[in-house]
C-alpha cells in the first residue's frame, strides 16, 4: 500500500498522498504515531495489527 500512495518515493505516505485512500486519510493522525506528518511502513503495520486485534475481539463477543 505504501508504494501506491507514496508520491515522492521515499517509502512514506504524506497527507497529500493519502488523499486517494479514505481509510488512511480519516485515520492519518492516529496512524502517524511519531507525529512527523509521514506514515511509515512500520506505523502502517502497527495499525494493521491493532485493527486486526480489535476485529478479533469484537468477533469473539
Amino acid at each position: 500500500m505504501i508504494e501506491k500512495l507514496d508520491m515522492d518515493q521515499n517509502g512514506q505516505i504524506t497527507i497529500k498522498g493519502a488523499i486517494g485512500n479514505l481509510a488512511i486519510i480519516a485515520s492519518f493522525w492516529e496512524i502517524d504515531i511519531d507525529s512527523n506528518r509521514y506514515i511509515s511502513s512500520i506505523e502502517l503495520d502497527k495499525m494493521k495489527v491493532t485493527l486486526t486485534k480489535e476485529k478479533n475481539i469484537r468477533q469473539s463477543h
